[in-house]
């Protein structure tokens, strides 16, 4: 017998970090102040000073022209953790898209220092490793990050920063936090109403299959893709000529693993896009 699936509908569009803990030991994820998440200036963990009080920072640097992002791009990231005097750092990296969604794609390219984990909520995160910030007054960690394979509009880096001691206890450390945000080099907005398209919605029916409903003011070309949240592309249909009018497709999800897609519908070359979270039960 199959299992019947559903798939409920969200708004469309937008990256975090995570946390460390003690720093002796390796990083945590989930403790970014991204939202949904604090971060490790509290009492339960590193409680000595409050979020961004002490004399040191934490910053981030990249080879993204512009602050806008071609997609599909892989782009280097450094996150500085900064403070005189201190002898041991941490740091977290999470990126969201505009529904607090995770963006894009996590490389290590500094095994020896830095890993990816995921928090609680699912969310990937880069983070220091086992005393992979022993370091005097300052540490500056690297990796890359690939851009989504498609336009999803405005993404977020939040990162955060732990200055430590290394006394090997949560006390006299310092917690530093920060955000950067990158947007898009398309000039079409994936959610921008145009000439083509004026509705599209999307819902699931019987036998595992999405049905995107869409209607085109006018006969056109139109290409169908569902897209994962790291960019890469599901399904894709070849070109396909289409009257005005409204329209259905149907999209087989039989093999597809429960979380959240864009459905992408791309009349005469313009996209219109609909979010989708899709639960097995």
């Amino acid at each position: 017998m199959k299992n019947t699936r559903t798939i409920f509908i969200v708004s469309v569009v937008g990256v975090s970090l995570l946390s460390f803990g003690i720093l002796n030991k390796s990083g945590k994820a989930g403790f970014t102040g991204s939202p949904g998440e604090g971060t490790c200036a509290g009492a339960a963990c590193h409680g000595s000073f409050a979020l961004n009080s002490g004399p040191g920072s934490v910053t981030i640097s990249t080879n993204i022209p512009g602050n806008e992002y071609t997609p599909g791009t892989t782009y280097q990231i450094s996150i500085k953790v900064k403070q005189t005097g201190q002898t041991l750092f941490g740091f977290g990296c999470e990126v969201l898209d505009g529904s607090d969604q995770p963006a894009g794609t996590f490389i290590i390219t500094d095994a020896a220092r830095t890993q990816q984990l995921n928090a609680s909520n699912g969310r990937p995160n880069m983070t220091h490793k086992l005393n992979g910030g022993l370091s005097n007054d300052s540490a500056v960690f690297t990796f890359d990050w690939t851009a989504p394979a498609t336009n999803i509009g405005n993404i977020t880096f939040y990162f955060t920063g732990n200055a430590a001691n290394g006394n090997g206890n949560a006390s006299g450390d310092y917690i530093y936090s920060g955000t950067y945000t990158i947007t898009s080099t398309s000039t079409v907005g994936v959610n921008e109403q145009n000439e083509a398209v004026f509705a599209l919605s999307a819902f699931s029916i019987a036998n595992e299959q999405l049905n995107v409903r869409y209607a085109l003011k006018q006969a056109g070309n139109v290409q169908i893709a569902l897209v994962s949240m790291d960019g890469k592309i599901i399904r894709q249909t070849s070109v396909m000529k289409q009257a005005a009018g409204e329209q259905n497709y149907l999209i087989p999800m039989y093999d597809c693993m429960n979380g959240t897609y864009i459905v992408y519908v791309l009349a005469d070359g313009k996209p219109y896009s609909r979010k989708v979270v899709y639960t097995s039960k």
